[in-house]
């Protein structure tokens, strides 16, 4: 087995992961263009529950296999590197959200994709993505829509009721 390099970039404190975004950002597209994994930690709720704050993540190439609706892909907005998953996929590009984001991130073009996410750490057990093939991850995809507009409704609820004194 061959060990896939940790990218450095990101400082580990109490409260956050403190990028170095260029940096990181530079080493994550050398790494990923020449055909390398990488792995790191992944800051951030958007993807929860799939991704957790501090999950490492191992990032691939995406090589010959189209980006598909249920994906978890890597990509590049501005000056950061952002895994969220493929909701729709378009002539022009890619529709993504993040699992616990209410709304779709703006449409992202192809050439903005730096790889597929193939592997999530967490507390010991990884969990590979790469090996449920696209009728999970669009399985997946579906039951946290679901779940995400079942909270919406939810919360709608407790509103009205909290608006009418009940």
């Amino acid at each position: 087995m061959t060990s896939i390099p940790v990218v450095p970039g990101f400082t580990r404190t109490r409260t956050a992961c403190a990028p170095d975004p260029p940096r990181f950002m530079r080493v994550l597209e050398t790494l990923l263009s020449g055909g390398q994994p990488v792995r790191f930690r992944a800051p951030g709720w958007s993807m929860y529950p799939t991704i957790r704050d501090g999950d490492a993540i191992t990032v691939v190439p995406l090589g010959p296999s189209p980006v598909r609706v249920g994906d978890v892909v890597l990509y590049r907005k501005g000056p950061a590197a952002i895994a969220h998953r493929v909701i729709g996929v378009r002539p022009a590009g890619f529709v993504m959200r993040g699992d616990a984001a209410r709304t779709c991130d703006g449409p992202i073009e192809p050439a903005q994709v730096l790889g597929r996410v193939s592997a999530i750490e967490r507390n010991g057990r990884t969990v590979h993505l790469d090996r449920m093939g696209p009728a999970w991850s669009r399985t997946i995809a579906y039951a946290l829509r679901l779940a995400r507009e079942a909270r919406s409704s939810a919360a709608r609820i407790v509103d009205r009721m909290s608006e009418k004194g009940t």
